[in-house]
């Protein structure tokens, strides 16, 4: 069972305009958005779920650890990611929590291709700006 899960989009979320600026080929992602990020994750003992298109790569786990220590958090506590091939990324999530148990759970994202029974846990970013104090705060009161 999981206690608390967040299912992570990456682009629009901890990869944003500023963030690609930085490097030239390669997405990088936000320090300050994963500081962020991190802050929910200890503070509610959140594990996260990927559900970026990054978690196709048969080495996304490894890819994810790397990009994750760059922006200086070593082992986070990446616990898995949603299946491929069901659609609309809802339908996705719908599919991972049909397989696993969990207490509670938000999804931070960039777009709204949820389902409906799923907006409520929805934390939607604006892509220019990716994960900020603003978001976090929605976050913490889903949480609590």
């Amino acid at each position: 069972m999981y206690k608390n899960i967040i299912f992570l989009d990456l682009y629009g979320v901890l990869i944003t305009p500023k963030s690609q600026m930085r490097t030239v080929g390669f997405s990088t992602f936000d320090k300050e958005a994963v500081i962020l990020l991190r802050e929910i994750v200890e503070k509610f003992s959140i594990q996260l779920v990927l559900t970026s298109t990054i978690r196709l790569t048969v080495d996304w786990k490894e890819r994810m650890y790397e990009l994750f220590e760059e922006a200086g958090w070593k082992n986070p506590p990446i616990a898995d990611r949603t299946p491929h091939g069901y659609g609309i990324r809802g339908d996705e999530i719908a599919e991972w929590l049909k397989e696993n148990e969990v207490n509670k759970y938000v999804i931070l994202d960039d777009h709204n291709d949820m389902h409906t029974e799923q907006q409520d846990r929805l934390v939607l970013c604006n892509s220019r700006y990716g994960l900020t104090r603003v978001e976090v705060k929605e976050v913490e009161k889903k949480f609590l």
